[in-house]
């Protein structure tokens, strides 16, 4: 029988009272079907106008909100209303930052950053995209947006807009929910190293023709190569048909460089970085101006872990899964945990953003699911030939096959908020000039991408292409994946996660795991034609034709952009693989780039099959993989929730497995009566001999070693004293991170500097030093490009010259300890004793104002110091599985803190008969107000690695309820 009311108020009512006292909230809860409440929290009352039907939000005691309503409406309303409520300031930070307007707020130090959002335009594709979402999707933005202006409107500031001189804030608008999302995605996809690649390359091959190497081979087998330090892959690596596209052909062109830069180099004999090629202007431009940075070099050491097992393999029968997202480790955190529920529909808890409805990561009644970084190239980069034109709204266009194509004209205006003047709400325009633009210049071509940097002396331009510079639907899979109830509905929701590129891990509670990626992965032209037109897809290509994204001609599925993509067939993905479980660490997931060549595999219908010229070089891939290969090993053995929180916790450095024992050789061999005297010499160098003991026991682990530093073995409120082991195991870690840096410096940095060529980045270097000791047998030391990396005067035997540079690099490392660069931590100290790693390795809680402004943090679990030192010392490394990586460079203290890490680790086990049981942590708690008890109460739990488990049923969540409020309408007579 239907029954229609058209007020449903006093159903409402009678539904809320059954819903929040008594119902399950899951087929999972063996409590009574009438649970009683407890009554030793507190309660509140708040009426809201905007909300249907009453409400209650029940705060657990971590903080942690559940939110139980009759209607889908109300839930999201709420979200949002909470959201507000706990981190507003946050919520606005990002909205500015995606809309590029946070000059608005923190004043001139941010205007840069607002020239390059709004030149890429997040806004605009947001704007886009709202008319593609379903009506469904749309109503939860609008719900959303409506909770938290609820809050706005009723409520005073956050403190953090007095201290920015302002009273007021924009209402949220669902628009901005869009833009942060694609913020979020934008961060992990979008990147600009084609321009840096071919500068690179540049510089290589006209300082081999000057100085008689190969400079393609010094490019892309020595220094920059594609294939990783560790060989683990997600799936099995695929069969493909190969093909003969060789990198060490390839050749400059007219898009990386000109005769005139050429002919300069030649006749000087010296580096091209001063020479005025067009993505070299850009870069000077960018670093004079302080833009682009961040693009300009993808950052592969981000990212995060994922894994799961099959039940065939665990102690209890049920999957397991693990999940940790890597990001900035700011205050507040970025992800804000939350358990949202209404009567008739979604049952989901875990990580949301503020700012966005619906939950992101996390686990409902029947699935669980995780994400990391997939570094698919979604981004090409064009230079581009200008021309006068009349016709066009510019004024000018580009050239495509010889015809003109209109170039369009955005006007946009920035505003700076005046501070320090002491008036509040002082924002002024921005005059344009030079360096502030009057438009931004769109190619239509481009997905409607912009562009980057005009050189009106020559008429050329580099433009930007970007699958997520148009309408996309990543919000309607956000929403759409919190009620899933099957495998097949989950594969139905990822098909609308079009723009930035992830690993999905998932498991169900009928036993399933499965290994998916999302992303539309455009298609070029020239590869589908089984060759490369000019450079590759990560160089900078010829806008002019020939590299162009293939014309969409078969949509698949929910497709977005307006170009062909990779099918979803041939997209990495697994169900249920054979060997029972799968590792994802952003490494390579198919095996594309182990040969060091991502362009010689061929796909079904004969073009190129290529995905990345790079993934993460799989140090966390690979000990994952070590650590779980090691456990099946044994007969029998069977993974437990345990084994799943101590490889999620590991801290053993993965390259120094590799490299130490070459360490220990070297010792050896200077050691020996017919050496070498530079090698004999370096063996009497002060503290070597005892360093090499130190390293030779060394189990490759990283505690801090020291009282009041942070280690997995710890407990929250009880940080133990270091055992001897322990010590001894820290102490080695300081010797052998300094060590790794001086033989980047001495093995690559110097070796190039002798070309007066540009030194690679970090993760590059240590991959080509590894190169380099792999092929010693056979090369001597000597890479493919002719160059010896391992030249030292007056010695002629190639052993002894690698271990002379190896032992140098140890004694370098120790002289450089007890300097006066490392006094600040080591005070000059000569003992090995003193060197212990949680002095040097630290973790930086910074908030955005104290980032930007130098606003100090307020006092808190944040801002422990150790001996004055900032930060608060942690175990962990460069590469580890628990995320606390630094450069691999690293040559001074500061360089040795890091920022960037877990920003929440999540394991789980799925049962069909027991339900989900999850346990999670974040670097935090939920509110961003220093005042509030759950400011910091997490942070302890976190940094010792505990977990607190998610209360998702309804007898844990009774029990455990701290606070509880119940929302209703403003003109309810509840």
């Amino acid at each position: 029988m239907k029954i229609l009311i058209k007020k449903p108020v006093v159903l409402g009512l009678l539904i809320t009272q059954l819903f929040t006292l008594s119902l399950p909230i899951s087929a999972f809860d063996n409590s009574a079907s009438v649970f009683p409440d407890r009554k030793h929290h507190s309660k509140n009352l708040v009426r809201l106008d905007g909300l249907d039907f009453p409400a209650v939000v029940r705060r657990d005691h971590d903080g942690i909100a559940h939110i139980r309503s009759v209607s889908r409406h109300d839930m999201f309303f709420l979200q949002g209303y909470l959201h507000a409520k706990d981190r507003l300031f946050q919520m606005d930070v990002n909205r500015r930052q995606a809309n590029g307007t946070l000059a608005e707020l923190l004043g001139a130090i941010a205007l840069s950053d607002d020239i390059e959002l709004r030149t890429l335009g997040i806004r605009r594709a947001a704007e886009t995209s709202w008319d593609v979402l379903k009506s469904s999707t749309q109503d939860a933005l609008i719900a959303y947006s409506n909770g938290v202006n609820a809050f706005i409107q009723n409520n005073a500031l956050p403190i953090q807009y007095e201290q920015l001189e302002l009273d007021q804030v924009k209402l949220w608008e669902p628009i901005d929910s869009l833009a942060v999302s694609k913020l979020l995605l934008w961060q992990l996809s979008f990147d600009l190293s084609d321009v840096t690649q071919s500068q690179t390359f540049a510089e290589y091959q006209i300082a081999g023709e000057i100085y008689g190497f190969n400079g393609a081979a010094l490019f892309f087998e020595d220094i920059n190569r594609s294939a990783p330090f560790d060989q683990s892959t997600t799936l099995t690596p695929r069969t493909f048909q190969k093909n003969e596209v060789s990198q060490n052909t390839l050749t400059l062109n007219q898009d990386t460089s000109s005769e005139k830069l050429h002919e300069v180099a030649m006749q000087l004999g010296v580096s091209v970085k001063n020479n005025h090629i067009l993505g070299r202007q850009f870069i000077e431009q960018a670093e004079e101006k302080g833009m682009w940075q961040k693009y300009l070099k993808r950052n592969l050491s981000l990212g995060s872990n994922e894994w799961a097992i099959s039940g065939k393999l665990t102690e209890n029968g049920q999957p397991l899964i693990a999940n940790d997202p890597h990001l900035g480790l700011g205050i507040p955190s970025t992800f804000y945990p939350m358990h949202l529920q209404h009567l008739l529909g979604v049952d989901v808890i875990g990580n949301t953003l503020p700012g966005i409805p619906s939950v992101l990561l996390g686990h409902n009644r029947h699935i669980a699911w995780g994400a990391t970084t997939n570094f698919f190239d979604v981004t090409d980069v064009y230079a581009e030939t200008l021309r006068e034109d009349a016709t066009s709204p510019s004024g000018f266009s580009t050239v495509y096959e010889g015809k003109n194509e209109h170039v369009l004209a955005i006007p946009v205006e920035f505003k700076m908020n005046q501070l320090g003047n002491g008036i509040f709400n002082d924002i002024v325009a921005v005059a344009s000039d030079e360096n502030i633009p009057e438009y931004v210049y769109i190619v239509p071509r481009r997905n409607n991408g912009p562009i980057l940097f005009i050189d009106f002396a020559t008429n050329q331009a580099l433009s930007v292409q970007y699958t997520g510079f148009g309408p996309t639907r990543d919000m309607d899979a956000f929403i759409e994946l919190n009620s899933v109830t099957s495998l097949k509905d989950f594969e139905e929701a990822l098909e609308y996660f079009d723009m930035g590129g992830q690993n999905i891990v998932y498991a169900d509670v009928k036993g399933n795991i499965g290994y998916f990626t999302s992303s539309e992965l455009p298609l070029r032209e020239d590869l589908q034609a089984g060759k490369i037109v000019g450079q590759p897809p990560n160089f900078i290509r010829n806008g002019g034709g020939g590299n162009e994204w293939t014309t969409l001609k078969k949509p698949q599925k929910q497709q977005s952009i307006p170009y062909e993509i990779l099918p979803t067939a041939e997209m990495p993905r697994a169900i249920n693989p054979a060997k029972g479980w799968f590792v994802n660490a952003n490494n390579d997931p198919l095996g594309l780039t182990l040969d060091n060549n991502p362009y010689n595999s061929f796909r079904p219908d004969g073009g190129i099959f290529y995905i990345s010229s790079q993934y993460s070089p799989g140090f966390r891939a690979g000990r994952i993989t070590q650590m779980l290969t090691e456990k099946f090993a044994k007969p029998g053995y069977k993974i437990t929730l345990d084994d799943m929180k101590m490889i999620q916790n590991d801290v053993t450095l993965l390259d120094a497995q590799y490299f130490t024992p070459f360490i220990v050789d070297a010792f050896q061999q200077a050691t020996q009566s017919n050496s070498h005297p530079k090698l004999k010499q370096l063996a009497l160098a002060t503290n070597l001999k005892e360093a090499v003991s130190y390293l030779e026991q060394w189990q490759f682990t990283t505690p801090t070693g020291i009282p009041g530093g942070f280690d997995e073995e710890d407990t929250p409120g009880h940080l133990k004293s270091p055992s001897r082991f322990e010590i001894n195991e820290s102490i080695s870690t300081t010797l052998y991170s300094l060590w790794r840096s001086r033989i980047i410096e001495n093995v690559i940095n110097t070796t190039l500097a002798a070309y007066n060529l540009t030194a690679p980045d970090d993760l590059n270097s240590l991959k080509a030093v590894k190169k380099l000791f792999e092929d010693f047998p056979k090369q001597g030391g000597f890479g493919v490009s002719g160059i010896d990396f391992f030249n030292v005067e007056g010695v002629s035997n190639v052993t002894e010259k690698r271990d002379i540079i190896i032992l140098r690099s140890l004694a370098d490392a120790i002289v450089l300890l007890k300097s006066e660069a490392f006094a600040e931590v080591f005070q000059g100290s000569e003992k090995l004793d003193d060197y212990r790693w949680g002095k040097l390795h630290r973790v930086i809680f910074d908030s955005l104002l104290s980032r930007t402004l130098g606003i100090p943090n307020p006092p808190s679990a944040f801002t422990h110091s150790l001996d004055g030192l900032p930060g608060l010392p942690t175990d962990g490394g460069f590469g580890v599985v628990d995320d606390s990586s630094h450069s691999p460079s690293a040559a001074t203290p500061q360089a040795f803190r890091y920022e960037d890490g877990p920003v929440n680790r999540f394991i789980a086990e799925l049962s069909r008969r027991d339900g989900i049981k999850a346990e999670s942590i974040w670097p935090g708690g939920v509110s961003e107000d220093s005042e509030n008890p759950f400011y910091d109460n997490l942070l302890e739990a976190f940094l010792t690695n505990e977990r607190i488990p998610l209360h998702f049923y309804t007898r844990d969540v009774f029990k455990n309820t701290k606070e509880k409020t119940f929302f209703i309408p403003k003109r309810s007579t509840f």
